[in-house]
């Protein structure tokens, strides 16, 4: 398995992200946040840094002018985007509803990832 990526499938990543709980001295732990991470997800293109800070708008009008800061983006799992879009950054009340809003709901999987997270 790649330590850093490009990973073969979204299963290999997945198994990538729990790497870091792997030395957990309660290996049902590792089994539990590992069977939360779908391995059947679509790949998508995604910024991977979705936030607020990154969309540039025409003062006057609201109009989207320009999205910067693209060096995370790639080909990721759908939910990755989701994920990061909310708790990236600096999220805020309001940008967390508009996310919630007119993104794919993914909330499942990316609360199993933020609870890995605390290792």
């Amino acid at each position: 398995m790649a330590t850093c990526g490009p990973f073969a499938s979204v299963a290999e990543f997945s198994d990538f992200l729990v790497t870091p709980i792997k030395n957990c001295p309660r290996p049902e732990w590792v089994a539990q946040y590992r069977n939360q991470l779908p391995d059947n997800s679509s790949i998508v293109f995604a910024h991977a840094d979705i936030s607020w800070e990154n969309i540039l708008l025409e003062p006057e009008t609201g109009t989207v002018t320009g999205i910067i800061d693209w060096e995370m983006a790639g080909f990721w799992p759908e939910w990755w985007q989701y994920r990061k879009a909310l708790y990236g950054g600096r999220p805020q009340g309001w940008w967390v509803a508009i996310v919630k809003r007119i993104m794919k709901d993914c909330e499942a999987v990316t609360e199993a990832y933020m609870s890995m997270e605390m290792f």
